[in-house]
Formats: structure tokens, C-alpha cells, sequence
């Protein structure tokens, strides 16, 4: 599961804000960065599967953990 969230971080620094975009940017990458992330088959997750990560989580809970307070 950390490595799909450092797939996430990776591709939104790399303005990607959907779980396709977010997928194929992964994907484009490469082996190197797929195995740097823990894949260990070498290949990066599809859209489904972080899709299956988010699915169970609260975006107003987890944007209100993320967010930084002042």
C-alpha cells in the first residue's frame, strides 16, 4: 500500500489528478521507478487498484488530516 501512495505523490507533483492520469504517469516512468516503489514485478498499478485503495477512505476526514493548519 505505500507504494501505490508514493505512486499518488509522485504523479500529482507531476500534475496528474485523476486516478487514470495518475496510473499512466506510473506507467510511463518505468521499471526503475516501479521497482524504487516496491512493485516487485516491475509493473505499475492500474487505475482500479488505486482506485481500490480510495475507495474506503473519507475525502472530507483525510482532506481535513492533510490539510495544514495556521
Amino acid at each position: 500500500m505505500v507504494g501505490l501512495l508514493q505512486l499518488v505523490v509522485v504523479a500529482m507533483l507531476s500534475r496528474c489528478a485523476t486516478l487514470a492520469p495518475i496510473a499512466d504517469c506510473g506507467r510511463s516512468r518505468g521499471k526503475a521507478l516501479s521497482h524504487a516503489l516496491g512493485f516487485r514485478n516491475g509493473q505499475m498499478p492500474r487505475a482500479n487498484s488505486l482506485a481500490n485503495l480510495f475507495r474506503p477512505l473519507n475525502p472530507d476526514r483525510l482532506e481535513a488530516i492533510l490539510r495544514p493548519e495556521h
